[in-house]
């Protein structure tokens, strides 16, 4: 799926995170084919809900324009992959 880099941040970090809990992703994607772009992300994120068996946020690292929600994210993201 040319993911570069994955980190898990959000509740599955912490005492928050229960049975309903979605998982959150940050993702940073090689470099990709717009045209093949939402087909690639999509179906990663598909894989990941049928992997962890529950609702997956995928946030993209070049869309982040919000310096709040950078912050926030980058306070408690850890490494997962790459």
């Amino acid at each position: 799926h040319k993911v570069d880099k994955m980190y898990l941040f959000g509740s599955a970090l912490n005492s928050d995170f229960n049975s309903k809990s979605d998982i959150d992703f940050l993702v940073k994607f090689k470099s990709i084919d717009l045209a093949k772009y939402f087909d690639n992300y999509i179906n990663f994120k598909e894989k990941l809900k049928t992997l962890f068996g529950r609702d997956v946020d995928l946030v993209e690292e070049q869309t982040l324009k919000n310096p709040i929600l950078i912050k926030s994210i980058n306070r408690t993201k850890e490494l997962v992959y790459g």
